[in-house]
């Protein structure tokens, strides 16, 4: 018994050892890394590629969907251009290791902002559901039956959304 105690003790000294030995080797940075298969690559080259990459396709998809008289290799540059900032952003996000970058809340799930944010988050989904839902009484009131109708199926369609994702959380947490 004491024989399992003591390997189980080197066998978590090991993985402590290593892991700081990869925090030293990796160190931190102001835009963090991203680990790929045991590999570590600067996250942000890495998120401005995809951004680019995204923006672009993305672009071409809105010139292709632009109803003005312009060439569309221009909207699509310009879909791009607008596009690029924020899905790069987005991007680095996605890939980031959060444990590589300096100054990051290793426990940010557990601070009061992010309570703040989900608070915010449903009292705002509620607000919106209950405005959307006066919003088609009074159109109905008022004789306007498709937007009334359009109102309804946005405020049905919040209703399954919410729905859907309880139903992921719930089941989700199960482990």
């Amino acid at each position: 018994m004491a024989k399992l105690e003591d390997r189980k003790r080197r066998l978590a000294t090991a993985e402590s050892n290593q892991s700081e030995t990869l925090e030293k080797k990796v160190g931190k940075s102001s835009f963090g890394r991203v680990r790929l298969a045991g590999r570590s690559v600067p996250a942000l080259p890495v998120g401005l590629a995809a951004g680019l990459v995204i923006s672009l396709v993305l672009g071409m998809i809105a010139a292709s969907l632009m109803p003005q008289p312009m060439a569309w290799g221009l909207k699509a540059f310009l879909a791009a251009v607008a596009l690029f900032p924020t899905v790069s952003a987005l991007a680095w996000v996605l890939c980031v290791d959060r444990s590589t970058v300096e100054g990051a809340d290793q426990y940010a799930e557990e601070n009061v902002e992010n309570r703040w944010v989900r608070q915010a988050a449903q009292v705002s989904y509620l607000v919106c559901l209950i405005l959307v839902s006066l919003a088609a009484l009074v159109s109905d009131v008022l004789g306007e039956g498709q937007l009334a109708l359009a109102l309804f199926l946005v405020a049905v369609g919040m209703v399954l959304i919410f729905g859907l994702v309880y139903v992921v959380v719930r089941f989700g947490s199960r482990g």
